[in-house]
């Protein structure tokens, strides 16, 4: 199978193409001339890309768990021939021989929803496509159990402030109070300004 990429960097363009085997390149220089509106060459590097396949077996299932299951995952694929993939579950449990490319699959950011409300439920269907996992709390059993909410989202019959405490918050997380009752929203508030992370509206 063959695959192409152009890759264009300040006055060079460099096309990779790569027929079931390693890639090949060729690459031509334009004029160095700045575009009217551009007082200077916006980028004056040069730009490397490697194209690899997709991983193989067991590094492919061990990939495709981790993102079905929200699960963190470190994976490495060598940038020298024959580009050996591997995966941990983190980064310094990977080798470290030669150079690589590394990424971690962190678990996906959370919205915490404080009150099962309409509005509750307008958030939760647009976080959705934002890949975050969408958490409604409320200790109303009514409200709760409305079936209002997307699949995407989790319903916990719960107070805030306990779940939270249960199950910390971390960096990317935000937490939305929306019940308009002060025995819900404060507390929510409260338990959210009590650690450094995660961010409350």
């Amino acid at each position: 199978m063959s695959s192409l990429l152009w890759v264009r960097a300040w006055g060079v363009a460099e096309i990779l193409t790569r027929n079931d085997g390693p890639a090949s390149r060729s690459r031509h220089r334009e004029p160095e001339h700045p575009l009217p509106w551009e007082d200077a060459p916006a980028c004056a590097g040069e730009l490397r890309v490697q194209i690899a396949a997709a991983p193989p077996e067991p590094v492919h299932s061990a990939i495709t768990t981790a993102l079905a299951e929200d699960r963190p995952l470190a994976v490495r694929v060598a940038l020298q021939p024959p580009y050996t993939w591997s995966v941990a579950a983190s980064t310094d449990q990977l080798p470290h021989s030669g150079p690589a490319f590394v990424e971690e699959l962190t678990k996906r950011p959370r919205l915490l929803l404080a009150g099962a409300t309409d509005l509750a439920a307008i958030l939760a269907t647009l976080a959705g496509p934002l890949h975050r996992r969408t958490v409604v709390l409320d200790p109303r059993p009514g409200h709760i159990a409305a079936g209002a909410f997307p699949d995407t989202a989790t319903t916990i019959r719960a107070w805030p402030d306990d779940w939270i405490t249960r199950h910390p918050l971390h960096a990317d997380d935000a937490v939305v109070t929306l019940s308009h009752d002060p025995r819900i929203d404060d507390r929510a508030i409260r338990a959210t300004t009590a650690t450094t992370h995660a961010q409350s509206a």
